[in-house]
């Protein structure tokens, strides 16, 4: 748990923060746009990875527990777990401390992209 004191948070417009970006600790890592990476048939995946992709991808929002707050890493948030489980790319656009509504507008800045 000592490792999410330190991840920090980025002041954003209209979504007001997000996880520190591209953070790599021991048990957590962030993309460019400070989401947590999922585990995806043995490889990370993220939004950042995946936004030129045409293929079906699921998203899954819902602030700390979403984010993944306690997992012992990456491989073991909901998204990753839901990957496993479906077979299906699942991405994780949990913040911490956040509500859906700013997940929501931190995902429509990510997609006009």
């Amino acid at each position: 748990m000592e490792e999410y004191d330190f991840l920090g948070q980025d002041f954003v417009l209209y979504s007001m923060f997000t996880q520190k970006k591209l953070f790599a600790g021991k048990h957590i890592s962030t993309d460019k746009f400070g989401f947590r990476y999922s585990k995806y048939k043995d490889k990370k995946i993220s939004i950042e990875s995946e936004l030129d992709t045409k293929e079906k991808i699921n998203i899954l929002i819902g602030g700390s527990s979403v984010f993944g707050v306690g997992a012992s890493n990456d491989d073991k948030t909901i998204t990753s777990c839901l990957s496993n489980l479906t077979g299906e790319k699942w991405l994780n656009l949990g913040i911490r401390a956040a509500n859906s509504f700013q997940e929501y507008t931190s995902l429509l800045k990510i997609l006009h992209r």
